[in-house]
């Protein structure tokens, strides 16, 4: 089951601005048939599309266009800006991994990132928490079960 998210909020932290996370939606995938209950394994998705054009400026009319720029492949490790985003993202939702989708109108790249605690206490200075619902801290996701994410 795919749930659109909005805006994710984590607890505050001394000497930190406010932080938080929406990433673009929350894959839920049971390891049994949901119907026997149990967690569901929370997926975070993050979509990214490679613009593949230029700005050119127009020095004669005035008027910028857009030239044809494609990008011979994606690269083989992912933005560290994106890096960071997907760690909060997966965080502040509380999912064990994440779907970045990188779209061109060649093709599109998926890569299966884990949730990395280590970056995250690194990054946030402490152990890091999410917000599980309006107001309600949860610790941050565990991976456990059959479930790897390589």
């Amino acid at each position: 089951m795919v749930l659109e998210t909005g805006f994710i909020s984590l607890p505050p932290r001394d000497g930190m601005p406010p932080l938080g996370a929406s990433p673009d939606g929350l894959l839920l995938a049971w390891r049994d048939n949901p119907s026997k209950g149990g967690e569901p394994v929370r997926i975070a998705l993050e979509f990214k599309s490679r613009f593949p054009f230029t700005k050119v400026s127009g020095k004669e009319n005035g008027e910028d266009s857009y030239v044809w720029a494609p990008h011979k492949r994606f690269p083989d490790i992912m933005p560290p800006t994106h890096y960071a985003q997907v760690q909060l993202s997966m965080l502040a939702a509380q999912a064990t991994s994440c779907l970045y989708l990188e779209n061109t109108v060649q093709k599109t790249n998926v890569r299966v990132v884990p949730y990395d605690p280590v970056w995250l206490e690194a990054a946030i200075g402490e152990e890091p928490t999410a917000v599980a619902g309006p107001g309600a801290a949860a610790s941050g996701p565990t991976t456990g079960g059959e479930w790897s994410a390589q």
